[in-house]
């Protein structure tokens, strides 16, 4: 998850930066299992308290 609000250039993951990772669930790398989590925490109002929108799921892989 990246923020953009500045325009077309990726900013900074609100997950690390606005220590979101604290209230949602996130793995030790401080990314998000699947995008469906990803979707959901936003949806429910996980980024509440973190830098304004837009925001953008970059992308998720299983390793």
């Amino acid at each position: 998850m990246v923020s953009y609000s500045g325009g077309t250039s990726p900013e900074c993951s609100p997950l690390s930066c606005n220590n979101i990772a604290k209230h949602v669930d996130v793995n030790t790398h401080c990314l998000f299992p699947a995008i469906a989590a990803a979707k959901n925490a936003i949806e429910k109002g996980g980024f509440e308290h973190a830098d304004p929108p837009p925001w953008r799921i970059i992308a998720v892989y299983s390793l």
